[in-house]
């Protein structure tokens, strides 16, 4: 029973890191779409 527990565990940790990673590095090439530091971006 416990070694279920574990890699059940060990599986949603290794899950977590991955999204947290998909997130980190693609995430970047939309938000410089939305970047407001230029003048005529349509944010205001």
């Amino acid at each position: 029973m416990n070694l279920i527990i574990q890699n059940i565990l060990v599986l949603s940790a290794i899950l977590l890191a991955v999204v947290f990673l998909f997130k980190k590095f693609f995430s970047k090439t939309t938000k410089s779409k939305k970047d407001c530091n230029h003048d005529d971006c349509g944010c205001h």
